[in-house]
């Protein structure tokens, strides 16, 4: 199981890495697009008419190529007040398996209806760009199925420590210690 884990985790690292770069890139782009806009629209007095849809569409794909990774880092929100007392514990290990197949449940769900509107879009065009809508929904399908892949990772951990919860601190110091490198 330990290789399957570890094969999987460099597997997802090596998407969230690739995603982070893409998401970097399409920030910087979004940030020249607004001040291009704006500076058109302020100083000259004619705006771009296409800047408003690009943006939203890089948007759109940053939110969703940055949400595995957040997953996986167990970064998303939560509220776990309530199971938190028991975190370490077996008890506190069925709450959390039951939270990620919960999680893998929604996951599926979102991946099927992602997958469906967008092979749907390809029959669409954006209004600005023209750009086939095809193109802006197939982060859709890519997000889901990674998060999914993500909750998979978490869950076999979870399985993995349930006869010995005191490793579940282990798993969690490896995964803050990978938020903490990921960050500088």
């Amino acid at each position: 199981m330990s290789v399957f884990l570890n094969g999987l985790r460099k597997t997802i690292n090596a998407c969230n890495a690739v995603a982070m770069k893409i998401a970097m890139v399409m920030l910087m782009f979004m940030l020249g697009i607004i001040t291009l806009h704006v500076c058109m629209r302020y100083l000259v007095g004619n705006s771009i008419t296409w800047s408003e849809e690009a943006c939203r569409f890089m948007m759109v794909w940053v939110s969703f190529l940055l949400f595995p990774a957040a997953q996986q880092k167990g970064q998303n929100i939560a509220v776990d007040f309530l199971i938190k007392p028991f975190r370490y514990r077996r008890i506190g290990i069925i709450f959390a398996i039951i939270v990620e197949l919960l999680a893998v449940l929604v996951l599926a769900i979102c991946l099927k209806y992602g997958w469906e509107y967008m092979l749907r879009a390809k029959v669409t065009t954006s209004e600005a760009l023209k750009l086939p809508m095809m193109w802006v929904y197939v982060v859709l399908p890519y997000s889901f199925g990674l998060t999914l892949l993500c909750c998979f990772e978490r869950l076999c951990e979870l399985f993995g420590c349930f006869l010995d919860p005191e490793k579940l601190k282990v798993c969690d110091a490896l995964r803050s210690g990978e938020a903490m490198e990921s960050h500088s």
